[in-house]
């Protein structure tokens, strides 16, 4: 969500269509669904992402601008801020 600048419900629905798919799968850490490639995904993945789509993924900035987003990320601390945070019921 911080990284993508997009709703939980919208990126959890991506990242369902992904496991569905068998490009990711997902762990249960608490509160917290982590999601990874899986060891079988990961030949495709490398051959796309090594192949014709890597020139088009340079070019787009996209990537780097998320690197960046996720090194943010990661220094702010955000997963260990939102999990700190009272949850809305618990707001109310």
């Amino acid at each position: 969500m911080f990284i993508l600048r997009m709703e939980q419900s919208r990126v959890s629905h991506h990242m369902r269509v992904l496991r569905d798919a068998g490009i990711a799968e997902d762990v249960r850490e608490g509160r917290w669904i982590i999601y990874r490639v899986p060891e079988a995904a990961r030949p495709l993945l490398e051959g796309l992402l090594t192949g014709a789509l890597k020139d088009r993924i340079a070019e787009s900035g996209e990537a780097e601008a998320d690197a960046r987003k996720l090194e943010a990320c990661i220094r702010e601390n955000v997963r260990g801020c939102l999990c700190d945070a009272p949850s809305r019921a618990e707001g109310r």
